[in-house]
């Protein structure tokens, strides 16, 4: 029970992590917080192998691109010939997404607008919020209070530099998959992993295989090998960007979710494999967050 100066506005007000990663969303600035200046900072500060990096505004070598980065707020690394841009390990948007949609499909309320969540929706459900995920219809889905939880947790976490790497200029949207459906880490890892330690090199090829065009097919192979090859590669690229909450005890990548895999990414329904997933990965954001600052 709250005190007696408990403001009760409070109770229509919350999850403002949430809500102010939904403000993002709808902002018109071509603002990527994974390239921003500090992010690039950051990397330069914390990766040896960008340590003497220049940062610089994206696209500045390239005045026909500079199009989408109109207000200089996208930035990257030069480090000799190869450019660096930064990328998020776990998407918020696809889960939250997921889970919102299903959560509204679930309580069938008339009394807000909104059928289905995507960006173009992100503006209504700000609008709406506090309706649609309002005491009586999170009591009404099991696990569901608790899955918004997280969320608002994982929000505030999401654009941390826990839940941010540095990566090849083009490798953020090549891994991307068509709507987001391979940002998360286990699949990225297990992709990486393979790359690394299968000796069949039609299986090894799986670990590049979401990158389409041949000539960036050269780049990444070219990034990963640059910290070696075979187990000694896979051990370094690990150390290097500090992953190793994400690997049991072989050293291997540990699945989200029982059943999650390049062929098969559904996302859970509604539940408590749903909320184990969350908490985990909140933590292992963290975690990373201050390996990553030397706070261990």
């Amino acid at each position: 029970m709250k005190g007696w100066d408990y403001n009760l506005n409070l109770e229509f007000d919350k999850y403002q992590g949430i809500k102010n990663w939904l403000r993002y969303k709808i902002c018109d600035l071509d603002y990527d917080c994974d390239v921003s200046k500090y992010a690039m900072e950051v990397y330069v500060g914390k990766y040896e192998f960008l340590s003497n990096g220049i940062v610089q505004p994206q696209y500045n070598n390239f005045p026909s691109l500079q199009k989408w980065n109109r207000h200089n707020l996208k930035w990257e690394i030069q480090v000799n010939d190869t450019l660096y841009s930064g990328d998020t390990l776990n998407s918020f948007t696809t889960p939250f997404n997921r889970f919102a949609n299903e959560f509204i499909s679930k309580i069938s309320n008339k009394k807000f607008k909104i059928t289905y969540i995507g960006k173009s929706a992100y503006d209504l459900l700000l609008k709406e919020f506090d309706i649609v995920f309002s005491d009586y219809n999170l009591s009404q889905v099991e696990y569901s209070r608790e899955i918004l939880d997280y969320f608002d947790k994982f929000a505030t976490l999401t654009h941390t530099i826990g839940n941010l790497f540095p990566v090849p200029l083009y490798f953020n949207r090549e891994r991307a998959g068509k709507n987001g459906e391979y940002e998360f880490p286990d699949i990225l890892l297990n992709s990486i992993y393979e790359y690394y330690l299968n000796e069949d090199d039609n299986k090894r090829s799986f670990g590049i295989s979401v990158i389409n065009d041949k000539t960036k097919i050269k780049k990444t192979v070219n990034w990963l090998d640059s910290f070696g090859d075979g187990k000694k590669g896979w051990d370094e690229f690990i150390r290097v960007y500090r992953f190793s909450m994400y690997l049991d005890e072989n050293s291997e990548p540990i699945k989200l979710w029982s059943s999650h895999n390049i062929k098969n990414l559904k996302i859970p329904d509604i539940g408590k494999d749903f909320l184990n997933y969350l908490s985990y990965i909140c933590d292992c954001i963290e975690k990373r967050g201050k390996e990553i600052f030397d706070m261990y």
